[in-house]
């Protein structure tokens, strides 16, 4: 009877310095993950001497921690063209414009690395039906987010600048990317505050002008055009102010006007 309540005492004993080392574990990730209160003070009042304001309440207190990604774009949306135009066996026509697939169903034209447009012969009506296009043709729904009437494809649910699909005028165009052999590499990204940082050394004459930063939001930026048929997606801050809006590389710190 002693050992059977030993037993007992020493299970207890266990069960409870697994849930206080489970506690320490998931306080220690949750403090790598979040910049500290003061940091982001100290980096708020930098800032505002700068001429760049933000509220506490505006400034993203999670770091930044996904990798960049590249991905081979050879014949990429090959599969694509075909499962639109539902027929496996078209092959590919190399025209001025760029590569054509052709059916009964309509025509698909590649340009670039990963854009296309589909002109059907009985287009899609809605966003839903443009999504259960892009599902038979192997992406997932949860791969894309709704946004001012486009699906924005993400990547670890993270926004992937460029990357949109939209229906107009019966016309479906777009630039997707197909993720799934996707190689990761770990790389060391500057946080919000050395992007908001770069931000106000890279405006024009940021001392005769304030601006009031909306909004900060991690971005995958896109770069199709390198070698090898090779995509990269670099990790990236957007910055929304009043005045319009910019892109931040968290590798490299480089800042970029947003596209039009």
């Amino acid at each position: 009877m002693q050992w059977g309540r030993a037993k007992t005492v020493l299970i207890a004993v266990l069960l409870a310095v697994n849930a206080f080392l489970f506690f320490v574990t998931q306080q220690t990730v949750h403090s790598r993950s979040q910049l500290d209160g003061e940091y982001i003070d100290n980096a708020i009042s930098l800032l505002s001497t700068r001429g760049v304001f933000i509220k506490k309440e505006d400034f993203p207190s999670q770091k930044l921690m996904i990798n960049t990604v590249s991905l081979s774009t050879k014949e990429m949306l090959y599969p694509l063209a075909r499962t639109l135009l539902e027929d496996q066996t078209l092959e590919p026509s190399v025209e001025g414009e760029g590569v054509w697939f052709r059916g009964e169903k309509g025509s698909v034209l590649l340009s670039g690395a990963a854009d296309f447009s589909f002109e059907a012969k009985e287009p899609a009506e809605d966003l839903e039906q443009v999504k259960a296009l892009l599902q038979r043709a192997g992406f997932s729904q949860e791969e894309f987010i709704e946004q001012d009437g486009k699906l924005v494809q993400t990547l670890f649910d993270v926004p992937m600048y460029g990357c949109t699909v939209s229906l107009e005028n019966e016309l479906l165009t777009g630039r997707l990317l197909v993720t799934a052999k996707a190689v990761q590499k770990n790389d060391e990204l500057i946080d919000v505050a050395n992007a908001l940082l770069a931000f106000s050394a890279w405006l024009e004459e940021p001392s005769l002008a304030a601006h009031t930063v909306e909004q900060v939001t991690p971005v995958y930026l896109v770069e199709t055009a390198g070698l090898f048929n090779t995509a990269t997606c670099t990790p990236g801050y957007r910055i929304q102010t009043g005045d319009g809006a910019c892109l931040v590389n968290a590798v490299t710190g480089e800042v970029l006007p947003e596209e039009s």
